[in-house]
């Protein structure tokens, strides 16, 4: 699961851990040595993600986006969403110019019961 700022991750982690789902909150360098082996959410910044690829990838809080520098941000979206090799999932809770932008390019997750 990646993110841009820290009070996304925060929250996410939060909430991960009152469910009881294992998280690997990779935030320095010590910690990004994690084991592809355990089964957890992996939680890591977009841009630290850079590098790496996963069968399904969540960017979480794209509605916070341009958080700090529009093109920055926009670059390290663009690793994050290119991380993903088979499922990609973008999550926003508020509308941005971000979201605006993406969604003409995504398929809106059908949601049971809605």
């Amino acid at each position: 699961m990646l993110y841009s700022a820290l009070f996304v991750a925060e929250e996410i982690a939060t909430s991960l851990d009152a469910a009881g789902v294992p998280v690997e909150w990779l935030r320095d360098a010590r910690s990004k040595r994690f084991s592809g082996e355990r089964d957890s959410v992996k939680l890591m910044t977009n841009k630290s993600s850079k590098g790496q690829q996963f069968p399904v990838v969540v960017v979480a809080g794209v509605g916070t986006l341009p958080y700090r520098d529009p093109a920055g941000d926009a670059r390290d979206l663009y690793v994050a969403m290119t991380r993903a090799t088979e499922r990609l999932l973008i999550t926003a809770s508020r509308a941005s110019e971000f979201v605006r932008r993406l969604q003409p390019l995504c398929r809106p997750l059908a949601m049971a019961g809605v």
